[in-house]
C-alpha cells in the first residue's frame, strides 16, 4: 500500500478509509501512537509480528516493560459497513488531530497524520534526503 490521501473526520471522529488502503486493511485492526507523533493504523496479523520482534530485540528482563508499554500506545479499531473507523480521543490527542488528516501508505499499514504536521514532516525530509533520491535509481 503505497498512497497519500487527505480526509477529514466526521463529528463522531470517524475516518473514512480510502479503498486503496482498505485491501490491506482487513480483518481486526490496531491503531498504535507512534513516536513520530503520527500514528500507525495496521492489521492485527501485521501488529502480532511486530510484537513477537521483542524478544529479537530486547533482553529477557525488558521484555514485559516493552509489551506493556506496546499494549499502552495501541488500541483494536474496526473497519464499520460505510468503510470507516473511530479514531480513540487518545489518539487524536497524541497526534494532535483536530480535523484534517493525510493517510500515507508505508509496507503493510498506514500512517495518520494531522495535515498540518505532514505538511511539517514531509518538508524536513525532503531537505534531508531529496539529494539523496536519484542514487536509488528511480
Amino acid at each position: 500500500m503505497y498512497s497519500e490521501s487527505k480526509h477529514t473526520l466526521d463529528a463522531k471522529n470517524r475516518l473514512t478509509i480510502p479503498k486503496a488502503f482498505r485491501e490491506e486493511l482487513v480483518g481486526k485492526l490496531v491503531i498504535f501512537r507512534a513516536s513520530e507523533g503520527d500514528l500507525i493504523l495496521m492489521p492485527e496479523t501485521a501488529w502480532l509480528e511486530r510484537l513477537k520482534r521483542v524478544n529479537e530485540l530486547y533482553p529477557p528482563e525488558d521484555r514485559q516493560g516493552v509489551r506493556m508499554l506496546l499494549s499502552h500506545r495501541s488500541t483494536e479499531v474496526t473497519i464499520d459497513n460505510q468503510n470507516r473507523i473511530v479514531i480513540p480521543v487518545e489518539c487524536l490527542n497524541h497526534a494532535e488531530i483536530k480535523n484534517s488528516v493525510f493517510l500515507v501508505g508505508t509496507d503493510d499499514s498506514c500512517t495518520i497524520w494531522a495535515a498540518e504536521k505532514w505538511g511539517k514532516y514531509i518538508e524536513a525530509l525532503e531537505k534531508k534526503y531529496a539529494s539523496s533520491i536519484p542514487a536509488l535509481e528511480l
